[in-house]
């Protein structure tokens, strides 16, 4: 957004709440609070703006993790959707946990269809995979299915099976 000399206007949309929250004529920077919590909007920069939400207590400014323990795989959401993160932990000599566009879990030993994989990162013995995307989540258009496979090709759990895995989405 860009506007002309210092005073400029803002539109921004206040996730989770998903209002437009509307900042008018700051020549430095503006505290905006609403029903959902708060954010900051920083112009130093003409024509710039840095958006901070303020850290809040409130439940309703957060995403519910999908979650489970001793399962090598995970259906996040069945319809189209974004990921903000996902992670799995496992006791094995190492995996890769995967993110699919899909609305239903592979079965053990189904080929994993490559034009289906979202993410994908590998993970060492006794640790964990993270996928988390720094600045835009992943879009999905189908659902998200979370799997922790010792295999790139074909799904095949972890020996000692994920102790946990989780993702977040919306």
């Amino acid at each position: 957004m860009a506007g002309i000399g210092p005073f400029m206007r803002a539109f921004i949309l206040n996730w989770p709440a998903k209002q437009v929250v509307t900042v008018d004529n700051f020549p430095a920077s503006q505290k905006v609070n609403d029903d959902a919590g708060s954010l900051t909007v920083d112009t130093g920069t003409p024509g710039k703006f840095n958006v901070s939400f303020v850290p809040s207590s409130d439940a309703a400014n957060g995403i519910i993790p999908i979650r489970a323990s001793g399962a090598a795989t995970l259906t996040l959401k069945t319809s189209a959707g974004n990921l903000y993160s996902a992670y799995a932990v496992a006791l094995d000599p190492g995996f890769t946990l995967m993110a699919l566009d899909r609305a239903t879990p592979l079965v053990v030993g189904a080929a994993i269809p490559t034009a289906e994989i979202i993410s994908l990162v590998p993970a060492p013995a006794n640790g964990h995979g993270s996928i988390s995307p720094p600045d835009i989540p992943d879009r999905f258009v189908n659902g998200c299915v979370l799997i922790a496979t010792t295999s790139r090709t074909v799904f095949t759990p972890p020996n000692q099976g994920p102790v946990f895995i989780r993702g977040k989405v919306a």
